[in-house]
């Protein structure tokens, strides 16, 4: 999703001023569920981080779900076109495994995690 952010741009000197919108990038929200890659188990309890945004995060349900909600992505705002991100790393750390790093993406949102 963008967002837009306007601007007013005053001149000094002129009795004129201007307003440029520029697109303000959104990262989506992220949903998901983690299981156990072996059995295909949800995993619960498990902490999920957005790598590039570490402050971003969530905790699995019992039934191994999880939601980030989305966020203003003030970090890359350039002006031109904004693709929506499809993809994000996540760092995975759920009791009982070794804490993984991996992809998560829109399209395949189940994250499987190894015990070894």
């Amino acid at each position: 999703m963008i967002k837009t952010l306007s601007l007013l741009f005053v001149s000094l000197g002129s009795t004129g001023c201007m307003t440029v919108t520029l697109p303000v990038p959104t990262a989506p929200h992220i949903r998901g569920q983690v299981v156990d890659a072996a059995t295909r188990q949800p995993v619960p309890n498990a902490h999920i981080t957005v790598n590039d945004t570490p402050s971003k995060q969530g905790v699995t349900l019992a039934d191994g779900t999880f939601s980030i909600p989305d966020w203003r992505r003030w970090d890359f705002l350039t002006l031109g076109d904004h693709p929506e991100r499809e993809f994000f790393s996540v760092t995975i750390d759920a009791p009982g495994y070794p804490q993984q790093t991996t992809q998560w993406t829109s399209e395949t949102p189940e994250v499987a995690i190894r015990r070894n």
